[in-house]
Formats: structure tokens, sequence, C-alpha cells
């Protein structure tokens, strides 16, 4: 575990942040193929991100974790009723450490936190060759193989069952519904 993470945080405040991480957060890979980078093979970078609104929650996070707050006004300068978002993110090398703390409290994004660190654990160098970076055919499949895995896990909705939650929905087991008459 991180110790600058896990030594300044208490397990609520991991609790806490694994819930936002949960509600409010990204984890994915990101995977960018433009020209100008000079690379022969596409750059591959894990993202670990929350938007929200309300910029106390941002600060608190870069208080409390590190990393950076941005304002993102692109979407709000289209409509004028729409609020500023915020950007919290941490480097890219921190992710491993930081998702290792909050893993013991992440409940819906627990996989995609599972196969970032994966994927950091199995990541190796990209290679500069003259002015163009490259990797090898298996290093790119790998790296393909988990920002395709981490796509199918963030894609909104389930596209192959599309289904609503009604009176013929069989829930877990485990998952206990409360009634109160």
């Amino acid at each position: 575990m991180n110790k600058t993470i896990r030594g300044k945080l208490t397990d609520q405040e991991l609790a806490y942040i694994a819930g936002i991480i949960d509600g409010e957060g990204h984890l994915g890979i990101s995977k960018n193929t433009t020209k100008r980078q000079r690379q022969k093979s596409p750059k591959y970078q894990s993202e670990v991100c929350v938007i929200n609104t309300d910029k106390r929650l941002m600060d608190w996070m870069e208080q409390r974790v590190g990393g950076l707050v941005n304002a993102r006004t692109s979407k709000s300068s289209l409509n004028p009723k729409w609020k500023i978002s915020y950007r919290w993110r941490i480097q890219e090398g921190r992710h491993q450490d930081f998702l290792r703390s909050i893993l013991p409290y992440l409940v819906i994004k627990k996989r995609q936190a599972e196969l970032i660190i994966e994927y950091w654990n199995k990541k190796t160098r990209s290679y500069r060759q003259g002015k163009q970076w490259t990797i090898s055919l298996e290093e790119l499949e790998m790296r393909e193989y988990y920002n395709q895995e981490l796509k199918k896990l963030n894609a909104r909705g389930n596209r192959e069952h599309p289904q609503r939650l009604n009176e013929t929905t069989s829930l877990p087991k485990d998952d206990a519904i409360v009634r109160t008459t």
C-alpha cells in the first residue's frame, strides 16, 4: 500500500473516497494515436479522475490525496444554465498505489480498479527508436486488451441485455430488500 496515501488517510476517509470514485469517478485506459506524438504505436494511459460540479469536493480530494483540479468550462459555455464542472485527477504513476488503497472499499468500480492494477503489473516501458516510440506487438496486444475490457465495463447500460428492474427481475440472493408497511 502507498504509504503517502495510506499513512495520511483514515479507513473512513479511504471508504469515503472509494464511494466518490464509485459514484462520480472514472477508471479507464485511454488510447491516443495522434501523429503529432511521433510514435509508431498508440499511447495508452490509465485514467483515474472524478468530475463534479462542487469545487469543495474537488479541493478536498486534492488536499487529502494530492493530484490536480481543473475547471471544465467547455460544456457550461454552451448553455448558461449549466454549472461549471471540475475534474480531479492524479498522476498516472500513482494510480496503482492509490487504487490498491481504496480497493477494499470499492463496490461499483472494483473490477475496473483491479484491471488497472493488473495493467500496471504487466506493463513494460515503451522504447524510443530515433524520434518515434515503439512497443512490441505482444505489449501492444496486452495494452489493447485492457483498454477494451475497461471500455466494456464503463459502457453506459448493457447493450446486449437491456432490461429494466421490475417485478419479474430477480435480485441476487445476497441483496436484501427492506420493505416497510
